[in-house]
């Protein structure tokens, strides 16, 4: 069995939910067990290596991931390996460049 972390910010709750639904859905179906966390919930010293894979989501505001999302990864200790990690976005209509962006901040 692998960790998954789940890593979401969430404006209005539509990630909150979207994030929530993952974790359930992958803990009935996967060989894995998930974290979930809101990252206004976690420190900047925080210990990625402890998972095998990461999803990360944002709410898209003015076709761009939120800022306290970016914020957050701008912060964070770089891993020192890496981790596969997906990415998701929540958006009304429209997307645009939010999945683009938030990439470049992963890598």
């Amino acid at each position: 069995m692998y960790k998954i972390g789940i890593f979401y910010f969430s404006g209005v709750g539509n990630t909150k939910k979207v994030s929530e639904l993952m974790s359930t859905k992958i803990n009935e179906y996967q060989n894995a067990s998930t974290d979930i966390f809101s990252i206004e919930q976690i420190a900047h010293d925080f210990d990625f290596s402890q998972y095998e894979k990461l999803i990360i989501g944002t709410p898209t505001f003015h076709s761009a991931p939120a800022k306290p999302l970016l914020d957050f990864l701008t912060r964070v200790n770089p891993l020192k390996s890496p981790i596969p990690t997906f990415i998701f976005a929540t958006y009304g209509l429209y997307s645009a460049n939010t999945l683009r962006i938030l990439s470049r901040y992963c890598m």
